[in-house]
């Protein structure tokens, strides 16, 4: 049936890809020098990382070890964020680039992502939830997505919606059948089928042409993290923050079937090319909702105030706004900047002004 489908032909691509990528970062030996390529730019600063776990799974935040060489980094501070606790430091640059290669000399077993966010202030939340859908049912986020507005995408633009499949839109309004599969796969996401496999380059497609999308958005480079999290020139916001995510940093994992999980959606896809040039990666939350006896989106910060023991682990790193023409500057001399991360014209002048001001 549906829900026993293998993934060995996904799994296997998957890591053919982990493979290749692998042989070329042991070619790497140096940092990059002003006049090379934004691509060798962003591969050079993936020597460390792998990539995240995007099997099905069960993930839970946490509270990593937070012992740090204070000689080399007095300015750093910790502290307790949230209704649990999570990795928190504050400093200048230099500070956060010391604090990441403290992360990736802690032996995780999986790889960092990251996400830079404008304002120290915003929780992590998904567009969806910031549209007021945080607890939206699966099954009608399917229905809206590919029935109603597909049609209107495919007509108006390069991306073609898939066919709207009513077995799939049954499946996933069935409660009872989720539930089930819940407790044998961990999850109730089947990533063959939705919001992964054939959706997935689709789901990706909104998400990154600003419609309310469950997917939150990550990058593998901290670079581009960082781009995100000083973008903004709000002279009104204080402190910026670059967010770090690794699932299961020492390889294990639980929880309680019904409350809110996260993992990785997977698929394969072509488009939009600002997903190849932000080096995108997403992560979804899910839940059961018993009294209306559906599954639904869920918001990504129920999972982090409330972290376990051994599990997933969270960082964030404020850095002031008075830092931004600084780290900017940086950035852009190794080509990274808003046209490079999204090809638009728009993007193009966002940049040429920001160089201009610079001279």
């Amino acid at each position: 049936t549906r829900w026993n489908q293998p993934l060995d032909r996904h799994k296997l691509q998957f890591l053919l890809l982990h493979f290749r990528l692998l042989q070329h970062l042991s070619k790497i030996q140096k940092a990059p020098v002003e006049n090379e390529s934004l691509s060798w730019y962003f591969v050079s600063n993936l020597r460390s990382l792998q990539a995240p776990d995007c099997r099905r799974s069960r993930r839970r935040l946490q509270g990593g070890d937070s012992t740090v060489d204070s000689a080399s980094i007095d300015s750093i501070r910790s502290a307790a964020e949230g209704i649990g606790m999570m990795e928190s430091r504050e400093g200048n640059w230099q500070d956060f680039e010391t604090w990441l290669q403290e992360l990736r000399g802690r032996g995780f077993k999986r790889g960092l992502i990251f996400r830079g966010q404008a304002d120290s202030k915003w929780r992590l939340q998904t567009t969806l939830e910031r549209s007021g859908h945080s607890t939206m049912p699966i099954v009608d986020y399917y229905s809206l997505i590919v029935r109603v507005v597909g049609p209107s995408v495919s007509s108006f633009s390069s991306m073609q919606a898939p066919s709207f499949d009513e077995n799939l839109w049954k499946d996933l309004a069935d409660f009872d059948r989720l539930s089930d599969y819940a407790r044998v796969e961990g999850s109730v996401f089947d990533q063959t089928l939705f919001p992964g496999g054939g959706h997935f380059e689709y789901v990706a497609y909104l998400r990154h042409h600003g419609f309310p999308s469950p997917l939150l958005d990550w990058s593998l480079s901290p670079y581009v993290a960082a781009f995100f999290a000083f973008r903004d020139a709000n002279p009104k916001i204080e402190k910026r923050s670059i967010f770090v995510y690794c699932d299961r940093p020492h390889g294990t994992y639980g929880g309680t079937i019904g409350e809110p999980m996260i993992q990785f959606p997977v698929g394969h896809t072509r488009a939009p090319r600002r997903h190849f040039f932000q080096q995108s990666v997403y992560t979804v939350c899910e839940s059961a909702n018993k009294v209306d006896r559906k599954w639904q989106f869920d918001s990504h910060q129920k999972v982090f105030d409330n972290p376990r023991p051994n599990q997933d682990f969270l960082g964030r790193f404020d850095l002031p706004s008075t830092e931004r023409e600084k780290v900017l500057g940086l950035l852009d001399r190794y080509n990274l900047n808003a046209y490079s991360l999204f090809e638009s014209e728009e993007s193009l002048l966002e940049t040429l002004w920001l160089r201009a001001n610079r001279m």
